[in-house]
């Protein structure tokens, strides 16, 4: 009655228990003549369908995004996301047989223990997509790792600017020259994202200064002059793992416990 527009969003979508029963739901409803303008934010990379496809080009979208988080297996390992370079050559060959256009494909770069292998097998991956799917337009999208509270990286440090922005030059500069498009997070507002990820009750007044000064990336500079706030600290240090973290006292699962153990076997 309002909207033919139906959109499905979440964190990994289609791992819902009933993902592929919705989805059957509404292409009936689009068979059956019903207008309807279907989005979805992201597919999960190993589960990419050839009747999910179809359904969401029935449904009138022309592009998606997948995530691969690392360019090489040893990476993806190493954060456990166990995806294979055939599962990600195998999405996009159902992406362009079924209509889709074209795919963005999201990645990081700074992943501790990353090295310059790990970086070129990007470029690796992306001109064997190319060659592989002729005419199907590849994006590769990138942001920088930012440590995150309640995960086995909560205790690592982020990569120094300076290194990740010459990673970012040279893979911008060498998919330009295999004609792919590559489009990169700031690196500068990752490294501020990275200390406010860490942050605790000393950046009370910081943050209010921020806000006061507009948020703009020279506001977090002077206000964190001004606070006496050591951003390096809360980005760019390890910590141990007997330290204090500011949100120990949230009671989740995994526990800390746990977390330590994964942070020690990676």
């Amino acid at each position: 009655q309002y909207t033919n527009k139906i959109a499905l969003l979440g964190a990994q979508i289609s791992a819902h228990p009933d993902f592929d029963a919705i989805m059957k739901y509404i292409e009936d409803k689009i068979d059956n003549g019903v207008n309807i303008e279907l989005g979805i934010s992201s597919l999960r990379t190993d589960a990419v369908s050839p009747q999910m496809v179809q359904t969401l080009v029935k449904g009138g979208q022309k592009h998606s995004t997948i995530a691969i988080e690392a360019a090489s297996e040893r990476l993806r390992k190493y954060i456990n996301k166990n995806l294979k370079e055939e599962q990600i050559l195998n999405a996009v060959r159902i992406s362009r047989e079924n209509g889709l256009k074209g795919l963005k494909i999201y990645s990081m770069i700074g992943i501790p223990t990353e090295t310059q292998d790990d970086i070129n097998e990007f470029l690796k991956l992306g001109k064997k997509i190319k060659d592989e799917n002729k005419g199907f337009n590849i994006e590769f999208s990138f942001s920088s790792f930012v440590p995150k509270p309640h995960t086995p990286f909560q205790w690592a440090k982020r990569e120094d600017t300076k290194s990740l922005e010459k990673k970012q030059k040279y893979l911008e500069k060498e998919f330009s020259k295999l004609g792919i498009s590559a489009k990169f997070s700031s690196i500068k507002w990752d490294y501020w994202q990275a200390a406010l990820s860490r942050g605790d009750e000393s950046f009370t007044d910081f943050l209010i200064e921020v806000y006061t000064k507009g948020g703009k990336l020279g506001a977090f500079k002077e206000a964190a002059v001004k606070n006496n706030i050591n951003s390096e600290y809360y980005a760019s240090e390890n910590y141990s793992f007997e330290k204090t973290l500011p949100w120990d006292f949230i009671d989740v699962k995994p526990g800390k416990e746990f977390l330590i153990q994964e942070a020690e076997r990676l």
